[in-house]
């Protein structure tokens, strides 16, 4: 489907090279990319016969998701209907609730009742609001993939972190910003469409990032780190800040 349908181009987000973007101004990759929003990789951005921006795509997805994603696309179903809408309905991910099934518990998840109002007073460490479906398969293996990892734990000890029900349509919780929410709103609201999904917080409740895609170690490991050293205060993007992590980790394992 993506060969019959699209031209497609691969960029490099820190390239110099001059090109020429589909409204027809030239301009460094590096900045393209930064216009066309790509703080994470892989960012993929289709565009119209026309130039204009149809729809962006941040982060790896599933086989089955990637193709609900081609899908509205071609189908021009963005003319009428949202990706978050389309994809949530016509998906057709393994990730489905199978009855029976329960959300996986964890020791460093918070208990009811959350705390996540940080409204009127800071809180001492950052937090990580994690959303979850219940029969999700990929729920099981970021548990079993990532979560698991010892540098992973060791950096989420350092962290308050609260799971969520993203089909919890009955239990208020207090958002960081003090609304009260229901747990499926708040996951909907935010443009989350795929579960598990992340939400990361400063100690005083402002968001810094937050994704449905696909993640796993390394990936999880330098999103708290990038919470932890307050490094979009220091007007750093995330894929800035990762990408002399990856290096500095292939080193290690090179020596």
């Amino acid at each position: 489907m993506l060969r019959e349908n699209f031209a497609s181009i691969g960029l490099e987000i820190f390239d110099d090279t001059t090109m020429m973007d589909p409204s027809g101004v030239s301009a460094p990759m590096k900045r393209f990319a930064e216009d066309a929003g790509a703080e994470l990789s892989p960012t993929i951005v289709f565009f119209g016969s026309g130039g204009d921006e149809i729809l962006r795509v941040v982060g790896y997805r599933s086989p089955e998701r990637f193709k609900a994603i081609l899908g509205y696309v071609t189908g021009r179903h963005y003319q009428n209907e949202s990706p978050n809408n389309y994809i949530v309905r016509r998906s057709e991910d393994t990730s489905k609730e199978r009855p029976g099934a329960a959300l996986k518990e964890d020791p460093l998840f918070g208990e009811p009742p959350y705390a996540l109002d940080r409204s009127r007073f800071a809180a001492s460490r950052p937090l990580l609001v994690i959303f979850e479906n219940t029969g999700c398969k990929e729920c099981a293996d970021f548990h079993a993939k990532v979560l698991a990892q010892t540098e992973v734990r060791h950096l989420l000890q350092r962290f308050e972190i609260m799971r969520l029900d993203a089909a919890d349509h009955e239990t208020p919780v207090p958002a960081p910003d003090g609304r009260r929410v229901i747990p499926a709103s708040w996951y909907r609201q935010a443009g989350l469409t795929h579960a598990p999904a992340l939400m990361l917080f400063d100690e005083e409740g402002n968001e810094v990032l937050k994704t449905d895609a696909l993640v796993m170690g390394q990936r999880m490991t330098v999103s708290l780190l990038y919470v932890l050293e307050h490094a979009y205060e220091k007007d750093r993007s995330f894929q800035r800040f990762a990408r002399p992590k990856a290096i500095e980790r292939h080193q290690r394992r090179q020596g």
